[in-house]
């Protein structure tokens, strides 16, 4: 089964996210961290996914894997 998290457009970012780890947590389900590479370098995708781990890590999710999309293939030649 796959439990897809919140994709509020009027929330913070802090919410969203709390929301989505007690959901999260409270069903047992590992997290898949997705982080948005749109308009990023790859320095900032890569500090977006240190971020996301270490909050996840924190407050006690399962990690299975991090997938990075819409990131421009330019970044990744550089």
């Amino acid at each position: 089964m796959v439990v897809e998290g919140s994709d509020f457009t009027g929330a913070s970012l802090a919410v969203e996210l709390g929301l989505n780890v007690d959901a999260a947590n409270h069903l047992g389900a590992p997290v898949l961290l997705v982080v948005n590479g749109s308009r990023r370098s790859a320095e900032q995708v890569l500090d977006v996914v240190g971020q996301g781990i270490t909050t996840l890590r924190e407050r006690g999710c399962t990690l299975i894997g991090v997938v990075a999309n819409r990131v421009d293939p330019a970044v990744l030649d550089g």
